[in-house]
């Protein structure tokens, strides 16, 4: 009996010992989890404030909006801006805060990010300051695969808009001075176009006239005057072309051609040009070509005639006794081109110091005693230069005053392959007699306005032993056309009831026109008519003042060979 009470009073204690211990456990244990919580508290609202404190150090607005769009946190860059305080924004649904106008701006971008996807765009927004630019973006907050609520930062970009405004106002003030000019350019090209049409055209007639004159018998006194007209017209003619390609360089309408040439023969027939001056004035004329320049090369075979003609009519008009000489040598090679040195050496007047660097300009000379004694326009050097530059070359001059001069320029060109003899070579004997010889009584069709311009082409023409039709326009022409044919025909561009363009278009209509020559001849120079003539169906464009040399040139080339 005792035992058994021993026993249970035994048991009784130790229960009550596990119970204190167990009792003491939960207190450390709910002590320990009253730490963690504390410390996770603690840390909650550290993070809490590092977020708000970087939020409120960004430049901008940072709001956050749950789900139900409503705001859960606004940084004190929205309170700024807002004028709001945090008891009217935060827990705020956003349609009680923004308005109505707002949100219907913005449903698009919201049913963007409530769908996941990130939104970004610019608005014009107004705050309490007024308003201003912003570029808005609102950021997904995604968490275990749903979209809990979003993030809005807003940032102030009016400084950057109004950059862009002032730059595109400027841009749309340089667009409009730009249209200005450029209208400008065209009324100065039209008016070109229409003043080289004017002059030209009586000056083919002038020229024509005196080439028809001095075929016949004349008494010396009379041929001299013919000859001064003859000089007077050409230089007139000098003076328009090289204001005209002046225009063309200013407007950046000189575009290069690209044919096959010999360079010796080029420059052989450059100084043939003025072998004549030349010796009128006692002067000497040499031409030295240096070994190892290629046989034929292609370039603007125009352009370079110009260019060496410019030099050398110079030259010989500055030089009052001993000689000129034009010296061409190759500078340099590649695998594909060549670069061209060409000078040109006199012992005249010489150039004085201060004035060599007045040369190369447009409309500059040497002084203006000069002009009076020489005459000339200041263009020829000027254009020389522009030309140059354009084929990737260079221009100069050194001169010593009394003991002559040497200009110089170097082009680069490109090779070609060595063929044929390209057919712009000159023609073994006078083109009028080739013209007798082999085409003799052939018939052509001319269509021109001008009564002078008819009588000096007719004239010219006969005198080559051609047979002429002349009609005074372009519908004249057509129908002349349909009931005979021609072996070429002539047409002027202006002219009444139907241009030459549209008789043109109308004569390769009729049957057996196809491919028959139609050569335009008229006073527009300009690249642009060259085009439209080609355009409308013509083979070639012949420039009035048509010397009578290049008329028959041409012809030569386009009349088909008789049967």
């Amino acid at each position: 009996m005792l035992r058994s009470q021993s026993l249970v009073a035994g048991m009784r204690r130790l229960a009550e010992r596990r119970s204190t211990r167990h009792a003491a456990e939960l207190a450390s244990q709910r002590e320990f989890f009253s730490q963690e919580l504390a410390e996770a508290a603690r840390s909650r609202a550290q993070a809490e404030l590092v977020a708000r404190l970087i939020a409120d150090a960004i430049p901008g607005r940072v709001v956050y909006w749950d789900r139900e769009l409503r705001c859960q946190f606004a940084n004190q860059g929205y309170f700024d801006w807002s004028g709001l305080r945090p008891e009217q924004v935060l827990g705020q649904l956003m349609p009680d805060i923004v308005g109505p106008l707002h949100m219907q701006q913005s449903r698009v971008y919201l049913d963007g990010v409530l769908a996941g996807q990130p939104q970004s765009f610019e608005r014009e927004t107004v705050g309490a300051n007024g308003a201003g630019w912003h570029w808005i973006q609102y950021v997904p907050d995604i968490r275990d695969g749903e979209v809990q609520g979003f993030v809005v930062l807003a940032l102030d970009i009016s400084a950057r808009r109004s950059a862009e405004q002032a730059l595109q106002a400027s841009n749309a003030e340089l667009a409009l001075a730009r249209d200005r000019a450029e209208a400008a350019n065209r009324a100065k090209s039209a008016f070109l176009a229409h003043m080289s049409h004017e002059i030209r055209t009586p000056m083919n007639a002038i020229m024509g006239l005196t080439h028809l004159l001095q075929r016949a018998p004349q008494t010396p006194q009379s041929q001299q005057h013919l000859r001064d007209v003859d000089a007077s017209a050409q230089h007139l003619m000098q003076v328009i072309n090289d204001v005209l390609d002046m225009s063309k360089i200013e407007a950046g309408k000189l575009v290069l051609e690209r044919g096959e040439f010999d360079p010796r023969q080029l420059l052989a027939r450059a100084a043939a040009q003025l072998t004549e001056a030349a010796r009128s004035k006692g002067l000497q004329l040499h031409c030295e070509v240096a070994p190892g320049l290629p046989p034929l090369l292609r370039g603007d075979a125009t352009r370079l005639t110009q260019m060496l003609l410019n030099l050398l009519s110079n030259a010989i008009k500055y030089t009052e006794q001993g000689q000129v000489v034009l010296r061409a040598q190759l500078l340099a090679e590649q695998e594909q081109r060549v670069q061209l040195g060409v000078e040109v050496q006199d012992s005249g007047i010489g150039i004085e110091p201060q004035a060599m660097a007045r040369l190369f300009a447009p409309f500059e000379q040497a002084d203006a005693s000069i002009s009076r004694r020489f005459g000339g326009t200041g263009l020829g050097l000027a254009i020389t230069r522009h030309l140059a530059l354009k084929m990737e070359g260079e221009v100069g001059a050194d001169s010593v005053p009394g003991q002559g001069s040497r200009f110089w320029f170097s082009v680069w060109l490109e090779r070609a392959l060595v063929r044929e003899l390209p057919p712009s070579l000159p023609p073994l004997h006078p083109a009028e007699l080739r013209l007798r010889s082999q085409h003799g009584g052939q018939r052509l069709l001319l269509a021109e306005d001008d009564p002078v311009n008819q009588m000096v082409a007719w004239s010219l023409l006969q005198a080559a032993g051609l047979e002429v039709d002349l009609v005074e326009d372009g519908q004249a022409a057509v129908q002349a056309a349909a009931t005979r044919h021609y072996d070429l025909v002539l047409l002027d561009l202006h002219m009444p009831v139907l241009d030459g363009l549209a008789a043109c278009r109308a004569i390769r209509q009729l049957p057996g026109y196809a491919r028959t020559p139609v050569l335009a001849l008229t006073g527009n120079a300009f690249a642009e008519d060259r085009q439209a003539c080609l355009a409308a169906g013509m083979d070639d464009h012949l420039t009035k003042p048509v010397a009578p040399q290049i008329l028959y040139e041409t012809l030569l080339r386009w009349l088909p060979a008789q049967g």
